[in-house]
């Protein structure tokens, strides 16, 4: 065996196995498994092992408090297989066996994937820890030029929402559910009479505010952040704004590149959408925000 077998990249998400893996401190067999995002590797030609620090993971794949760190050695069968855009999983929950598109991390370390499932379907936010890894393709994935969708919450369902449901409950308030085609028609008829409007999902939406407000969520084209396309404005001609307090709709960094005035526009395929996360100035590993909350510009 040599270290080449080992196939490990910075950022992989990894279980290290007991019994297989030693520390590198006492050079000993490990008693208990753990979870780390990989930091460093160094691989030893002369046996052919690996030595790799990693960030320490909580079991549902969180940062540890003060971010703590463990060196281990590695060899190929010492640890689980890293789940990487473009790989085959299994859905534990389910057992269905969608493809992974892109992979984010959020401020407290929770890797979530993007999927496409195998009837054409999206879905996003399925923590990694939640996915087995089936096979890896043997060559690069192409861009992807699947639409950027917004799943459907009625139960089930794994097809794309089309349309948000907004509906006053006769106790008060409102509510809103993104929903397809055929969800949105039994949704209606649940309803069962009160009030309801029927919003259809703007191209790019990939989320909506968990506010009822039925505000949509995109990822602007330009300059890689959240932007939001409030009820108020959508008939307006430009109509995402960065923000609440955002009145022109205009995407600085994208004025800055262009050197004309730009707009906010969303990013409407996923390649297109991971496309403009990497020209972030925080990154693309950052997490999703908005340009107010960017912590590369945030004072």
């Amino acid at each position: 065996m040599t270290s080449t077998d080992i196939d490990l990249r910075h950022g992989d998400r990894i279980q290290v196995l007991p019994g297989k893996a030693r520390s590198a401190h006492t050079l000993q067999p490990l008693k208990t498994g753990l979870y780390i995002e990989v930091s460093s590797i160094r691989p030893d030609p002369l046996d052919g092992t690996v030595e790799v620090t990693g960030f320490l993971l909580t079991q549902r794949g969180a940062f540890r408090s003060g971010l703590p760190t463990r060196t281990v050695i590695l060899t190929s069968d010492a640890y689980t297989t890293p789940i990487r855009v473009g790989d085959r999983v299994r859905y534990r929950a389910t057992g269905e066996t969608p493809t992974v598109t892109a992979i984010h991390e959020d401020d407290n370390g929770y890797a979530t994937a993007a999927v496409r499932f195998p009837s054409g379907a999206h879905g996003t936010g399925y923590r990694l820890v939640d996915l087995e890894h089936l096979a890896r393709p043997t060559t690069s994935p192409a861009p992807d030029l699947a639409a950027v969708v917004t799943a459907c919450a009625g139960l089930h369902c794994h097809q794309p929402a089309t349309n948000i449901v907004l509906w006053w409950p006769r106790s008060g308030g409102q509510q809103t559910k993104a929903l397809c085609a055929s969800d949105t028609d039994q949704y209606l008829a649940m309803l069962n009479g009160n009030p309801a409007r029927v919003i259809e999902l703007a191209d790019g939406t990939h989320d909506c505010l968990a506010d009822n407000s039925a505000t949509q969520v995109a990822t602007c084209q330009h300059c890689g952040h959240l932007i939001y396309l409030y009820r108020a404005l959508l008939d307006h001609a430009e109509p995402w704004r960065d923000g609440e307090y955002d009145e022109t709709g205009r995407c600085g960094p994208g004025e800055d590149r262009a050197r004309i005035p730009v707009a906010h526009d969303p990013a409407i395929t996923i390649a297109a959408r991971d496309a403009a996360l990497a020209t972030r100035p925080c990154g693309a590993s950052s997490g999703p925000h908005n340009a107010a909350d960017c912590p590369a510009t945030r004072s």
